[in-house]
């Protein structure tokens, strides 16, 4: 049966980027892409060097 709650704290908004730093590290890519289209997602943008916020390249 499901329950409809999560496990831990939902992945979104800071907890997103705070998951994939645990994961990765970061400075071993040359180049980071992110896409999103979604405003809680902005902070794990930030970390990229190319993002892409609801198809369209940010500068």
């Amino acid at each position: 049966m499901l329950a409809g709650r999560y496990r831990g704290a939902p992945c979104v908004g800071p907890e997103k980027s705070r998951r994939i730093c645990e994961v990765l590290d970061l400075n071993e890519f040359p180049v980071i892409y992110a896409c999103s289209d979604t405003h809680e997602d902005l902070g794990m943008l930030q970390r990229a060097h190319r993002r892409y916020y609801c198809w369209q390249e940010m500068a």
